[in-house]
């Protein structure tokens, strides 16, 4: 559907009953120990760790984030990976 002249938001949405309109993923994949943990912890708390544990698995947040002018809800979750050799199949 084609967006109104107006920018009537009304046409995104889909399930308004719903706590978010449209929900994205960003997965991290990346050597370790080059900041992922940093920027998912930054993007949750708003907060920088130096010193900070290293990440066993996958570790992920999310947030809702209310964009054109608060009309539509975006959930974005950020995933975190060890930065083992294993996780380099989701990259191809």
């Amino acid at each position: 559907m084609a967006p109104s002249a107006n920018n009537d938001a009304s046409h995104y949405k889909f399930n308004m009953s719903g706590p978010f309109d449209y929900a994205i993923k960003f997965i991290m994949v990346g050597d370790t120990a080059v900041g992922k943990t940093s920027i998912l912890h930054r993007y949750q708390k708003g907060t920088f760790d130096p010193a900070h544990d290293i990440t066993i698995g996958v570790e992920f947040c999310s947030k809702i984030v209310k964009v054109d002018d608060g009309r539509l809800r975006v959930k974005v979750q950020v995933w975190d990976t060890a930065g083992q050799e294993d996780f380099k199949s989701m990259t191809r």
